[in-house]
């Protein structure tokens, strides 16, 4: 199983961790680039949605 990240651990106390991408996870940096703005992107949109709806009036 290849995986995406190398992992170390150090002597020391509390034990402190270490991780690295192997280059199968480097390539997957622009991927996850693009849905990291995405994301950001979607979470406005639904935040507008919401105010777009507060602001409708309602009927009594």
């Amino acid at each position: 199983m290849g995986g995406g990240r190398l992992c170390g651990l150090s002597q020391e106390v509390p034990p402190r961790v270490e991780y690295a991408l192997t280059g199968a996870g480097q390539r997957l940096r622009d991927i996850i680039g693009h849905l990291d703005a995405w994301g950001s992107w979607y979470r406005q949109h639904l935040k507008s949605q919401v105010r777009d709806d507060d602001q409708t009036p309602t009927e009594t």
